[in-house]
């Protein structure tokens, strides 16, 4: 069971040592509903920090099904990820994540909406409260939130298999929630906040963002919206194994409302809190790799405060002639609707955490084996529902794609146009792929902002995965290409202000580092010595000598160097580490030091002093999780491992 006060000490320790403790455990904060800054930064650069060494691969194999499909370098574009089993092996932008005169591509470090996958993870968050004891299928939802009547009396099973009947017999009317007359929402419906001038609606929208505070504003008109949904014989073997289903907005915020409630009572602040903490971050071990840091809600009062975040767009022209692309951003309209907040359709995610949970759903990480066979069981069918639709069988969070041999989930937020077109301003799918290439599971994320619609994206990953199966020898290359011939004059006794503002991590795999959080370095090469010498700098000048590298030298454009001691300074803590090589390619004029790797043996126990990890024992198993191993220091106690990052880069000063 989680140790509510060991995680409130956890969490009071990453704000006490702030940067100190980001370097090598991302002390990554749930996001919050209060104050100037919703969705800490950190977040979003740990995921960042572990996805940058994909920006120097290429995989044609899915570069070329993704280049055709869109609509060109500068115009709306998507982000992919391609895990194989529990690794994720490829991440991509193409095209921009906004247009305008501040333009952005898409990276590994934008945030996108992903629409109603979210509802995956209000199941992932359920079940991990069931597996926990905290909760059970059958709790009623007058158990947890004061909403009576038949709505009141279905359980959480059938809301989250879409068979409740909530919002009533039609997609439509489940689509979004009537509001009580003189609810604080339904009084605000359609006022756009934050406004200084309007303070009741603009806390009212806040307090929005809080699912179990949100479902009781549709108590009343909401408790007999229950559409009475039979059972079905779906395999024809005379006997009943599921139910009709409609697919329902409403019963994944009440869902969701009940998460929350549930949460709350074991010491969370709510819904995002739990989801951010055990879906995201499903290990005890802060330090291990695979998790997901940057998940966020949706919402217009976090609409400036999520950096390179994608803002959605579709073609005013709708297909006739060339695109217009108009902004349509869901982060700036739920305030109109709040259907989708959060439980049914509000997160976002970066491209790298959204393929990283998936990787890490397939390895029956985040829920067991156990509680994945319920989500993947045919339960709630909406092809024989009231309102059929031609979806395939729903389990728990989950569609279930016999046809293709699937289990995904995809999401839209968008608007409808002339006749019965749609476009997806923003869109997403999250699909599994079982024994795809032989024996091995694929899966394939994908989000884009350009109009087009999740079943589109479906049709893309199912693309990617035929396209795997007919050439499972395909892997991602690399594209790294140098051919520079600096000269020994323009290195030699040159001082470099080292840039790690875009470094990533290379080992150990998915580790959760931040190596731009180290304080400013200068680098002075002396060829004839053959040393590197690294010092602080202070006061935009080079300072104290932090440490000597030695054998260094210019070689086929490269300056290498390899072991010495360095004092790494973090914010106001250093810790010394074993250096045991850097090298920057070199600019032909020596004035650019870039593509640079540094590779490092790191004492777990200065983890611990620093207050990154709570003993070395933590930090090994980590590190054994990161596919590495933690050996021998220069005492004799195995507790040092190596430590790699790239995307260092320098220049002259």
């Amino acid at each position: 069971m989680f140790n509510v006060t060991l995680r409130a000490r956890q969490r009071v320790l990453c704000v006490a040592l702030g940067a100190a403790t980001a370097i090598l455990v991302g002390c990554g904060q749930a996001p919050v509903q209060l104050g100037p800054d919703h969705v800490p930064d950190s977040n979003i650069a740990l995921s960042a920090a572990k996805d940058g060494k994909y920006g120097t691969m290429a995989w044609p194999l899915v570069d070329s099904i993704m280049v055709g499909w869109l609509d060109g370098a500068l115009a709306p574009g998507c982000a992919v990820g391609v895990s194989l089993d529990d690794q994720v092996v490829y991440l991509k932008g193409y095209g921009r994540a906004r247009l305008g005169i501040d333009a952005q591509d898409w990276g590994v470090a934008t945030m996108g909406a992903i629409g109603s996958v979210s509802k995956t993870f209000t199941a992932l968050g359920a079940m991990r409260q069931v597996e926990r004891g905290w909760a059970d299928f059958e709790d009623q939802v007058d158990q947890r939130l004061p909403i009576g009547g038949a709505l009141g009396n279905e359980i959480l099973f059938k809301l989250l298999s879409h068979t409740a009947g909530a919002g009533g017999a039609s997609r439509g009317q489940a689509f979004r929630p009537n509001w009580d007359a003189g609810s604080a929402f339904g009084q605000c419906t359609g006022a756009t906040t934050p406004d200084a001038a309007d303070p009741v609606c603009t806390e009212a929208h806040r307090a929005a963002l809080d699912p179990t505070a949100l479902a009781t504003q549709y108590a009343s008109n909401e408790a007999g919206n229950v559409a009475q949904l039979d059972s079905v014989d779906f395999d024809n073997d005379g006997s009943d194994d599921g139910w009709q289903a409609i697919y329902s907005n409403v019963g994944y915020q009440v869902a969701g409302g009940m998460v929350g409630a549930v949460a709350q009572a074991h010491g969370y602040n709510g819904y995002e809190d739990f989801i951010w903490d055990h879906v995201g971050r499903w290990s005890d071990n802060d330090l291990a790799p695979g998790q997901a840091t940057s998940l966020a809600i949706t919402h217009r009062h976090r609409a400036n405060d999520i950096p390179g975040r994608a803002v959605g767009y579709y073609d005013s022209n709708w297909g006739a002639g060339g695109k217009n692309w108009v902004q349509g951003d869901p982060w700036e309209v739920t305030h109109a609707q709040a259907s989708w907040f959060g439980p049914s359709g509000g997160w976002a995610i970066t491209i790298g955490d959204l393929t990283r949970l998936l990787a890490a759903y397939q390895g029956n990480k985040i829920v067991n084996a156990n509680s994945r066979g319920w989500m993947e069981t045919k339960i709630g069918h909406l092809a024989l529902g009231p309102d059929g639709e031609n979806f395939p069988p729903y389990g728990l969070g989950v569609l279930i794609d016999d046809a293709n041999g699937s289990i995904y989930h995809g999401g839209d937020i968008g608007l409808a146009g002339p006749g019965n077109a749609r476009q997806s301003t923003n869109a997403a799918v999250w699909s599994l792929w079982p024994n795809a290439v032989g024996s091995t599971d694929v899966g394939v994320a994908m989000m884009c902002n350009n109009g087009r619609g999740s079943g589109t994206l479906y049709s893309r990953a199912k693309d990617i995965v035929e396209a795997l199966q007919a050439d499972p020898q395909s892997r991602p290359v690399s594209t790294q290409t140098h051919n520079t011939q600096p000269s020994t004059a323009s290195v030699h006794g040159r001082t470099y202000r080292l840039d790690a503002s875009r470094a990533y991590v290379l080992l150990p795999d998915g580790f959760p580092m931040l190596p731009a959080s180290v304080n400013p370095l200068a680098l002075q090469a002396d060829l004839t010595q053959r040393t590197l010498v690294v010092r602080q700098v202070n006061s935009g000048q080079p300072g104290a000598t932090a440490g000597v590298l030695a054998n260094t030298r210019l070689e086929r454009g490269r300056l290498n160097a390899g072991a010495g001691s360095l004092q790494i300074s973090v914010g106001p803590s250093s810790m010394t580490t074993s250096a045991r090589s850097l090298s920057f390619q070199v600019a032909n004029d020596g004035s650019r030091l870039y593509d640079g790797r540094a590779e490092a043996l790191v004492d777990a126990r200065t983890l611990v002093q620093l207050g990154a990890a709570r003993n070395t024992a933590q930090v090994c198993e980590a590190v054994r999780a990161a596919r590495s191993s933690c050996t021998p220091c220069a005492d004799g106690a195995a507790v040092c491992f190596v430590a790699a990052v790239g995307g260092l880069a320098a220049n002259r000063m």
